[in-house]
């Protein structure tokens, strides 16, 4: 039974071992074949037409979005938290 038990937890780990490599290389195979955003025609919840990537205005951009009402919550606590990050690092002018 020990003999046993001993077995399957050496086949499980080197199960879980595989897996983690092949999810490793699967990874490292993705990333060099996205390339970049693809051209995406949408509008705004104000309905002002954007094309995307080219509308983007800085070096970096972060795109949330939400697919169902209900995710509107949690992109809210991305928003907020990118206020704060905002505010900390560029902080209004005084004069």
């Amino acid at each position: 039974m020990v003999r046993t038990l001993q077995s399957l937890f050496v086949v499980i780990g080197l199960l879980l071992a595989s897996m983690f490599v092949i999810a490793g290389q699967a990874q490292q195979v993705g990333v060099a074949s996205i390339g970049k955003f693809p051209a995406l025609d949408s509008e705004t919840l104000e309905k002002k037409a954007v094309r995307l990537p080219q509308d983007f205005q800085g070096e970096r951009n972060l795109l949330l979005i939400a697919f169902k009402r209900e995710q509107q919550k949690d992109i809210d606590t991305w928003l907020m938290q990118m206020k704060r990050y905002e505010d900390t690092r560029f902080p209004p002018s005084r004069g």
